[in-house]
């Protein structure tokens, strides 16, 4: 299974990723649904001009794991999504998406990283803490040095 880059034109694979990125919060107690309004929103996010991609990972042709990140801001990237299936964590498969995520961003100038991580969501926070991301009020920031290359 190799992780890929989605491609934003392929719809059935968009859906199935913001259904994913709706619905996850369940998993952790969150109170987010998936409805009509929640996908138009994010599929406005995706039609944004400004670089994005969502990493995935697809067993069984279905998504098993997602990575969508935005460079909203010049220079300062955004983490909307980092969810991996229960029945595949703790096989490395998040930290190699941010690894990849972590390349993306530099060959888009990205010098911090943001996120935000519901406080209900221990084992993300935790993630993100192992994965170098510092806690500000409700985000996690990463701060890129300066000589980093993309790999």
């Amino acid at each position: 299974m190799d992780i890929r880059q989605l491609d934003l034109t392929n719809e059935r694979l968009v859906l199935e990723a913001l259904a994913i990125h709706c619905t996850c919060p369940l998993e952790w107690g969150g109170d987010l649904a998936l409805d009509s309004n929640g996908v138009a929103e994010n599929l406005a996010k995706l039609d944004a001009h400004y670089p994005k991609t969502i990493f995935y990972l697809q067993d069984h042709n279905r998504i098993v794991g997602i990575y969508w990140l935005e460079v909203p801001v010049r220079r300062r990237g955004f983490i909307r999504s980092l969810w991996v299936d229960p029945a595949y964590r703790r096989a490395g498969i998040a930290t190699r998406m941010k690894q990849l995520g972590d390349a993306w961003f530099a060959e888009h100038d990205v010098r911090s990283v943001e996120t935000i991580i519901d406080v209900k969501n221990a084992l993300m926070m935790e993630k993100y803490r192992e994965l170098g991301f510092v806690q500000k009020g409700d985000s996690f920031v990463k701060v890129f040095e300066a000589d980093r290359v993309a790999v």
